[in-house]
């Protein structure tokens, strides 16, 4: 019982001291059995799914969780839909029979719904990618979609050739494929890749220019699949090469966080970067999140390291402040 109170005191300091309030989405393990949920400042909010949600969005106080589940038909045959729950109400988009959707993402403008995701069925040359507003399928998509200040930006994805970017209702081409997509101070970024003699390049792009990492060896592949921004321009993109789960900025090259096992997303909020993953305890690989502030030479430097209570899995963050 002193150790559950001790554990309340930390987490409550926690809150005060940062200001902030993180939603997580992912799963929750309870004596063994796995309940979809997503945590609040690291309480968990149970969801009646069996699968876990892959996206989160908040707008205005409303907590926004999306993911997917299967009703089987026959014996070897599913219709599948996506679910959302809007605090806690649960709406349902049908997909199909034997049809799935990979790569999901969500955002929330005016109280609107944006799924983007890939559309595919039994084979992977079935697959596009899609985009609901509202119940509404557009035959467009990508890996990632925002909200800022009004706005929708997007990654339109293509089966062939490179990527670019919507903001505005305006396309914007990239010299290369993209995974993440962030805004800041009107300038819109997208991290991703570009190939060059046979490798793929992580790099990121600020208003369809692209850049290169200033650190990055060229001599092997990487992938780079998110980024945030914070205040004063610094880019910290997430990714992996062969040495681990890896961070950039533009003038550093971090490998792994101590015990990092897997970075999942990154989230800039006031001046502290936000990385949720995975870290490694003996044979155990545990979901959690690191804070992060900049250092005086460009780099970061973990402030903080949060154990999520009870997860198994994690999938997607959100950082406001409300």
């Amino acid at each position: 019982m002193k150790s559950y109170y001790l554990y309340l005191m930390i987490s409550l300091f926690s809150i005060c001291c940062y200001g902030q309030t993180v939603y997580i989405a992912g799963s929750y393990n309870d004596g063994g059995e796995e309940k979809a949920c997503y945590w609040k400042n690291e309480k968990p909010i149970f969801l009646p799914e069996e699968n876990a949600p892959e996206a989160i969005a908040v707008e205005k106080g409303n907590v926004y969780v999306a993911g997917t589940f299967s009703v089987r038909r026959f014996v070897e045959s599913f219709h599948r839909y996506i679910y959302c729950y809007v605090n806690g109400r649960k709406g349902m988009i049908e997909l199909g029979l034997n049809t799935s959707i990979r790569h999901m993402d969500m955002a929330v403008c005016n109280g609107k719904i944006y799924i983007t995701g890939e559309l595919g069925g039994d084979h992977s040359t079935d697959s596009k990618w899609v985009t609901w507003i509202g119940d509404e399928m557009q035959n467009y998509g990508g890996p990632a979609i925002i909200e800022n200040e009004g706005a929708i930006y997007s990654i339109r994805r293509f089966r062939t050739g490179n990527d670019g970017f919507t903001a505005y209702g305006q396309f914007i081409p990239l010299s290369g494929n993209g995974s993440g997509i962030a805004v800041k101070n009107g300038s819109v970024y997208v991290v991703g890749y570009y190939w060059k003699d046979g490798k793929r390049i992580p790099c990121y792009w600020i208003d369809g220019e692209r850049k290169n990492f200033l650190v990055y060896d060229n001599a092997f592949d990487g992938s780079a699949w998110d980024i945030a921004v914070l205040s004063d321009g610094c880019v910290c993109v997430i990714g992996a090469t062969k040495f681990g789960p890896t961070l950039w900025t533009e003038v550093s090259f971090q490998t792994c966080l101590g015990d990092a096992e897997r970075y999942n997303k990154i989230c800039a909020f006031e001046d502290k970067i936000y990385i949720l993953g995975t870290c490694k305890r003996g044979a155990l690989k545990i979901p959690c999140y690191w804070i992060m502030v900049k250092k005086d030479t460009g780099g970061l430097i973990v402030e903080k390291q949060v154990m999520i209570p009870g997860a198994r899995s994690v999938t997607d963050m959100v950082v406001t402040r409300e």
